[in-house]
C-alpha cells in the first residue's frame, strides 16, 4: 500500500483478503507458520470478516464491505512491559484518521475505542506473540465506514458510521493509509517517553471526569475517571479514595 506515491514506513507487505474470519486471526496464524520476522509489516486489509473479534473475545459485527477492517503486525519501539499503551495509541492514529475525513466530536473511550457524539465508531484490539527473538504485536482496527451493528450485545453500547454522520464519501483504503500514518508518527512519540500520548488521550478522552463503571477480574468499581497513569492505567476516584485500573472486562458511563 502506498500513499502518495510513497512507501507506508511501518508496511512491508500489503494483502487485500475478500473475505476472512478475523484479519487478526488470520495474521496470528501467519505469524505461527512463518515467523515473527516474516510477518513484521504484514498489513491485512478485508473486504468482509465472518468471524470479528473485539477485545475479550466480543463479537465485532460489520456487514460485508464498506467497512475498514485491518491488522498490522509490527514491533513497537519501545519495551515490552509497555506495551499495554498500543491501543491508546492506535485509537489516537484513529481518531485522526478520522478527523482528516471530517469527522467532528470524536473522543477516545479508555482504552480502545473512538467514539462521534457519544456513539462507538471504532475498536482496536491488540495481541501479541513471543518469539524466540523477539516478541510482535497485531493491532487490529474495525472501522464503521458504510454501516454499523447498532447497539452492541455486549457493551450496550450505541454505535454509529461515517455514512450515517454525514460522511458517505469516505474511502477506507484513504482511511488506512491515513491510519497508519499517524500510527506511525505516534510510536515514534513515544519511542521517547508516552507522555505526548498520555496528554493528548486525555485531551481526546470520553470519560475524563465522567462517572464510570468498571468490571475487572476481580469485581466492579465505580468512581470519576480523573486521568491516566504513567503506565496508561485509568485513574479513579472513588469513595474509598484513588484507585488504579490497569484493564478492565467493561466500562459503562453511568451519567450522561
Amino acid at each position: 500500500m502506498r500513499s502518495e506515491g510513497k512507501e507506508l514506513g511501518l508496511v512491508r507487505k500489503f494483502e487485500r483478503l475478500e473475505e476472512v474470519d478475523s484479519t487478526n486471526s488470520e495474521l496470528l496464524r501467519r505469524i505461527e507458520r512463518e515467523g515473527a520476522e516474516s510477518a513484521r509489516g504484514m498489513l491485512l486489509l478485508a473486504e468482509h470478516q465472518s468471524g470479528g473479534r473485539g477485545r475479550r473475545e466480543r463479537v465485532w459485527e460489520s456487514d460485508h464491505g464498506g467497512n475498514l477492517l485491518c491488522s498490522l503486525a509490527l514491533v513497537p519501539p519501545f519495551e515490552r512491559e509497555s506495551w499495554g499503551w498500543i491501543a491508546q495509541i492506535a485509537a489516537l492514529a484513529v481518531s485522526d484518521a478520522l478527523v482528516k475525513a471530517g469527522a467532528r466530536d470524536l473522543k477516545v473511550k479508555w482504552p480502545n475505542d473512538v467514539m462521534i457524539s457519544g456513539r462507538k465508531v471504532a475498536g482496536i484490539l491488540v495481541e501479541s506473540r513471543a518469539g524466540s527473538s523477539e516478541a510482535i504485536a497485531v493491532i487490529g482496527v474495525g472501522v464503521n465506514v458504510a454501516s454499523h451493528p447498532g447497539i452492541t450485545a455486549v457493551e450496550g453500547m450505541a454505535s454509529t458510521s461515517l455514512r450515517q454522520e454525514g460522511l458517505p464519501e469516505a474511502d477506507v483504503e484513504d482511511l488506512c493509509v491515513d491510519y497508519v500514518r499517524s500510527l506511525e508518527s505516534w510510536l515514534n512519540s513515544a519511542e521517547n517517553g508516552f507522555e505526548e500520548c498520555r496528554r493528548e488521550l486525555m485531551a481526546r478522552s470520553f470519560i475524563l471526569g465522567r462517572q464510570v463503571r468498571v468490571t475487572t477480574d476481580r469485581g466492579e468499581i465505580e468512581g470519576t475517571a480523573v486521568g491516566l497513569s504513567e503506565s496508561g492505567a485509568l485513574i479513579l476516584r472513588a469513595e474509598d479514595g484513588e484507585r488504579t485500573v490497569l484493564s478492565a472486562e467493561r466500562l459503562r458511563v453511568v451519567e450522561p
